[in-house]
């Protein structure tokens, strides 16, 4: 996945990615047909540009500003939020989740409402107790976050109750986020 907390400097892992999205979108040239987006401000240009791309070759169309009644999504980096769009407001990680799961992602996973804090985390635990687990996952569902049982490409965040386990390497050496409680 594209990380939309570093900017696109060029790195070998982020150009990987972005070809391997391009990849992918190339085989879904229906998944964002009939639908315009917007592309907020708030996006860093590098980003901007991936995403404008990825959406125009998933059969989208993207607009340099919202035009109430024709625009269907605006996306935001940060929560900018205007009144009386009507329009749905997601994070860019809609767009690249939309295209690695060859469906529109569910839009409440991606909010950018302050109520949604753990819109755009995918959570996975080891080591943790069923009841303390299934209580997270709850939690984390209810504030807009997703789960996972299993260590999956999707997961941003291991929850784990000791470093010392191969999630926990496994997940340090791609990247994702260890927690410990």
């Amino acid at each position: 996945l594209l990380n939309f907390d570093l900017p696109l400097i060029g790195s070998q892992n982020q150009k990987a990615n972005i070809e391997c999205l391009v990849e992918i979108a190339n085989q879904n040239h229906a998944l964002f047909e009939g639908l315009r987006l917007v592309i907020d401000k708030s996006v860093p240009e590098p980003q901007k540009i991936v995403l404008k791309q990825l959406f125009e070759i998933c059969g989208g169309k993207v607009d340099t500003c919202v035009m109430v009644g024709l625009t269907s999504h605006l996306v935001q980096f940060r929560p900018l939020f205007q009144k009386n769009l009507n329009c749905i407001i997601v994070s860019p990680l809609w767009i690249t989740r939309s295209i690695l799961k060859n469906q529109l992602a569910d839009i409440s996973k991606f909010s950018l409402s302050p109520d949604m804090f753990f819109s755009s985390i995918t959570v996975c635990t080891t080591q943790i107790f069923r009841k303390e687990r299934d209580f997270m996952f709850a939690c984390i569902d209810c504030y807009g976050g997703q789960w996972k049982t299993q260590l999956t490409p999707e997961v941003t965040h291991l929850i784990a109750l000791t470093p010392h386990s191969k999630k926990v390497k496994i997940a340090l050496s791609a990247g994702i986020y260890v927690v410990t409680r």
